[in-house]
Parts: structure tokens; sequence; C-alpha cells
């Protein structure tokens, strides 16, 4: 019985007892980018890789693209609070993010926003006059290159003085669950 018991333990701890899938993202055409402006991240210690809204545009809808992409920028007061969360999930699936932000100088995407909001027109909402609107910070799946899913900002009562754990834990849940899709 000791060494049923023993080679049940050995096994454990060789092949892990985890319930998590093996997740991978398409290789994009990506470039590296500085995240030190966000709160509590590191210059280029973490999982974001920036893209282009050309490289974006290309992609929603080739039929074979999967990617976890968010879209945000420093000066959000949102993206602040939630690009530390998404890192750290991404880290612990360890997949990359890539990251458009949307008032980069060298990838404008004001010059692609009529044809960014389109190709995202199924998980937008729409402004006054009718018109899909990009809002950040806005992550979301491509699965075979089709949108699947998306998180608008945070989540419900989230306190920016001092987010509760449950906030951070539901925020956090929401993009393992994102991320998940990538594996379904």
């Amino acid at each position: 019985m000791k060494k049923l018991i023993s080679l049940i333990l050995i096994l454990i701890i060789l092949f892990g007892c985890t319930n998590k899938k093996d997740i991978t993202v398409s290789k994009l055409e990506s470039f590296t980018i500085d995240m030190s402006g966000y709160k509590n991240m590191s210059a280029f210690d973490h999982q974001m890789l920036g893209i282009s809204p050309d490289t974006l545009i290309k992609v929603i809808g080739d039929g074979e693209t999967d990617a976890l992409v968010a879209i945000g920028f420093k000066g959000c007061h949102v993206c602040q609070e939630s690009n530390q969360y998404l890192n750290e999930v991404a880290k612990e699936n360890n997949i990359v993010v890539y990251y458009v932000d949307a008032y980069s100088e060298k990838y404008p995407l004001i010059d692609k926003y009529s044809e960014v909001t389109e190709k995202l027109s199924n998980i937008l909402n729409k402004d006054g006059n009718g018109n899909y609107a990009l809002q950040t910070p806005e992550v979301f799946v491509i699965k075979d290159g089709k949108v699947v899913d998306h998180q608008l900002g945070l989540v419900d009562g989230w306190d920016f003085n001092s987010p509760k754990e449950s906030s951070i834990k539901s925020l956090k849940n929401n993009y393992q669950s994102l991320i998940n899709k990538l594996g379904d």
C-alpha cells in the first residue's frame, strides 16, 4: 500500500495536478513596447508585444489567427488599473498579449479608426450618433480570425483608490476566461 501511495505521489509531482489547457497564440508581426508608464509594470518584463492597427485589421477575418489583443493608452486611468492584472494572468498562462497603443505616434490608431471599428463592430458599443465607438481598455479574443469574446473596462464596483480583493479576483477571472477561449 505504501508503494502505491508513493507511486501516486510521484506521478502527481512529475505530471502535475493541473487542468490547464495548452494555450497558444499566433505569432503576429509585432514589436517590443515599454510598459513602464503603466501602474505596477516594468519597462520590458511583461507579456505585452505591440502591434499596429494595420496588423490588427489584417488578422481579424483571416480565418486562422488566434490571439489575445488589448487596446489602451497610458493616459487612460482605467488602462492603468487593468493592464497590471491582464499582464499577471497572461504571465500565469505564459502567453503573449498583443497591444495596440491607441495614441502611438509611430502607429496612430486614428488613421485606421473606421477600419478597426468596422472589424470590431460585433463587440463595440455605439455612440450617440449610432457609430461604433472604440473605448479603452478593450481586451478581446481572436479565434480563427474571428473576435469571439471581450472585456471592456474593469468590473462593477471597482474602487480606484483601493480595489477590493474580490474585484481584482473577478477581473482576473474574466481575463482567464478570455484566455481559456484560445484553448477551446
